[in-house]
């Protein structure tokens, strides 16, 4: 797909999820993954962090349709999108922030789409006279998402010796899904928008043909994640990699845009709710893996992203132990 700067190649692992058992998600077990499908992916979530699904279950059209929907969205005037403000920071229409540059990414923003109108609310604030489909479409790709975040987070658990119905009836019942619609504007100039790991369980982010995320390879090299038709890409987030005491890989990233044309993306962050407590799981700590991380409320781990800046690199030295 792609090679770093020094030639040696280096790609984004494949998932095919059309090869699980079509029962997994609601009675699946490590015993039923095939060995191919566990190796590559317990390989992609350690050494990389990222990977790409395919046969993923979102129709094609439905991706196309929101695409078209947010391009309509960021093609109103400004008058209209800065309905969508909100007082509350990181909700509704955004653009850039304290970590960006000119001309700064915009981004829409639903928070806790599966448990809360805040899809409803900013549509009712934007189209005061009424947007059924804009709102229908966003909707129905929230819901496919948290699905699918579910699916995927429930495989990720799998490559471990743990009780899954345990973890995922806890985790489904305390994790929440936010949807980032973004659109990068061109003006001639190829420019960096802040390299981060996201503060998720994971991310599934589908980007358009202009491409432009890349991540930060283990050999230190910045490689391209290339748009793949079909696909969708999934990335380990600072949950994830606390929860696994570090088995598991938050890995850097960062998008490059501006250039001749418009770069536009949607990243679904899967990720706890705020009173829900970050802790290592028992059964992977042992004497030769002491426990790596402090328990920490959700609430608190974001608090500290909101106070230092969301483009910091893994979970903060502030929550580990300090035996380390």
């Amino acid at each position: 797909m792609t090679s770093i700067m020094d030639n040696t190649p280096w790609t984004i692992p494949v998932i095919d999820l059309s090869i699980l058992p079509s029962d997994f998600y609601s009675n699946g077990t490590q015993e039923n993954i095939p060995k191919s499908l566990f190796t590559a992916l317990r390989k992609a979530c350690e050494q990389v962090g990222f990977f790409q699904i395919i046969n993923h279950g979102i129709p094609e059209n439905l991706i196309e349709n929101l695409d078209s929907a947010a391009r309509r969205f960021f093609a109103e005037t400004k008058e209209v999108k800065e309905r969508g403000v909100s007082s509350l920071l990181y909700r509704g229409y955004v653009v850039g922030g304290k970590d960006a540059v000119s001309p700064t990414p915009e981004s829409l923003i639903f928070s806790n789409v599966h448990r809360s109108n805040s899809i409803a609310d900013i549509c009712d604030k934007v189209w005061p006279q009424g947007n059924p489909q804009f709102r229908e479409t966003v909707e129905s790709y929230a819901s496919k998402m948290i699905e699918l975040s579910n699916l995927v987070l429930k495989l990720c658990l799998s490559c471990f010796e743990v009780d899954l119905g345990r973890y995922m009836s806890t985790f489904e019942n305390k994790c929440e899904g936010w949807l980032n619609m973004n659109n990068y504007s061109p003006d001639g100039v190829q420019r960096i928008y802040r390299a981060h790991t996201d503060k998720s369980w994971i991310t599934i982010l589908h980007q358009d043909t202009v491409g432009g995320l890349e991540v930060l390879t283990p050999k230190g090299k910045w490689a391209p994640v290339e748009y793949k038709r079909g696909s969708l890409v999934v990335n380990v987030g600072d949950i994830f990699q606390m929860w696994s005491n570090r088995v598991y890989r938050s890995s850097e990233h960062r998008v490059i845009y501006g250039g001749q044309r418009t770069r536009q993306s949607f990243a679904f962050f899967y990720l706890f709710q705020l009173d829900m407590e970050i802790s290592v799981a028992k059964e992977l700590v042992d004497e030769k893996h002491p426990e790596y991380y402090k328990p920490t409320l959700f609430g608190e781990f974001e608090k500290h992203g909101r106070d230092h800046g969301l483009a910091s690199i893994g979970p903060p030295k502030a929550f580990e132990r300090e035996t380390w």
